[in-house]
């Protein structure tokens, strides 16, 4: 279930910066600073890319970031950064969550961690065992991919509660499952499948107006709407037509308001800058950000996945926040592994166009 706040404060926007970069037009985009990082993964060179939220509805502060590892597994970190469990299930590249899957046969419900599994070419689900803060390393289900390599991911859940899996190949090959829970197990059944022409990863899904957004690496980002039997592909926006946008355009989040209304989120990992649009057709562009260096964190660049809520999460994210891999993760000066860096989602609002919320 989505739950939304009222947001009722302002704050005031981040210093404007000029940036250039190589080949790309110069602009000035406002800043904001992250308050809380991840500590970095284990594994060297370009490893971390995905992160997703798991939210504790019985206690909020205790929510979780699950982040992908894409050459081990999937890390589950609290609000604070800090490592609390580590799964070694593959390669995942992308990862996502699903709330209460429920068995048809017992009424019984589970929340599923899902992932793009380049280990064998496959979308994998397990279980996620919320008392523990661990993954289940044992999948519930392995959804052969048709691709030649797998790689972007995402749920798709609808208002009556069915569930969907989305992947995305390198060669640009859409499939969409639909997951189906009983006495048996969880299985799938494929329904829906559609080819881009190019390299492909970002993925989310508005589960309440059933439209999928896709973003090609060196073209832009496309919308199918799902309510349509043989869904079209509609471009939203393209690094030819908005200069703000720079290859590759990488992780694609949303951020829900009510009626409608929010915002599309994308990495534009040309330029260290994440894109907003309005979530309302026709998707227009409302600005970009960065996140720079504070006093204790480093900025990020090179982003690859990213993921937002809306969701008061505790005394420090009273209302929610952005969060993003970083590709060049800085301590004292010196580059590790890479890693997530969480933004408060009011250190962001004031940059964009306000939107109306739910309570």
């Amino acid at each position: 279930m989505v739950r939304y706040f009222q947001l009722s404060i302002a704050v005031a926007l981040g210093s404007l910066f000029l940036f250039s970069c190589e080949s790309q037009p110069v602009h000035k985009f406002p800043e904001v600073n992250a308050t809380v990082q991840t500590v970095a993964v284990n594994t060297q060179g370009d490893a971390a890319d995905d992160p997703a939220v798991w939210y504790n509805a019985g206690n909020p502060a205790e929510s979780r970031i699950i982040g992908t590892d894409k050459k081990a597994g999937l890390a589950v970190y609290n609000l604070s950064g800090q490592l609390v469990s580590f799964a070694q299930v593959g390669k995942i590249n992308n990862c996502d969550v699903a709330y209460g899957l429920t068995n048809s046969h017992d009424s019984t419900t589970i929340d599923v961690v899902g992932g793009s599994n380049r280990s064998n070419n496959s979308v994998s689900l397990y279980k996620y065992l919320p008392t523990e803060s661990t993954i289940d390393t044992i999948a519930l289900i392995h959804i052969p991919s048709q691709s030649i390599e797998i790689y972007g991911f995402c749920f798709y859940t609808t208002p009556n509660r069915e569930l969907f899996s989305f992947s995305v190949g390198k060669d640009g090959l859409i499939e969409q499952n639909k997951i189906t829970f009983d006495s048996t197990g969880i299985s799938a059944r494929r329904v829906w499948t559609y080819t881009l022409p190019g390299q492909c990863e970002g993925l989310v899904v508005d589960n309440e107006n059933g439209i999928l957004f896709v973003s090609e690496e060196d073209f832009g980002i496309y919308k199918f709407d799902l309510k349509q039997s043989s869904p079209a592909r509609t471009e939203i926006a393209s690094i030819n037509s908005l200069e703000y946008l720079a290859a590759d355009i990488e992780g694609l989040t949303l951020y829900y308001g009510s009626e409608g209304k929010g915002y599309l989120i994308a990495s534009s990992q040309g330029n260290n800058s994440y894109a907003l649009f309005d979530r309302q057709a026709p998707h227009a562009y409302l600005g970009s950000f960065r996140i720079v260096a504070g006093a204790n964190i480093d900025g990020t660049s090179e982003t690859d996945g990213i993921d937002v809520t809306n969701l008061a999460m505790g005394e420090s994210f009273p209302h929610g926040f952005f969060i993003a891999q970083d590709g060049e993760n800085l301590e004292n000066g010196a580059q590790i592994t890479q890693n997530f860096k969480l933004v408060p989602w009011e250190e962001i609002s004031l940059t964009i166009q306000p939107v109306s919320h739910k309570q």
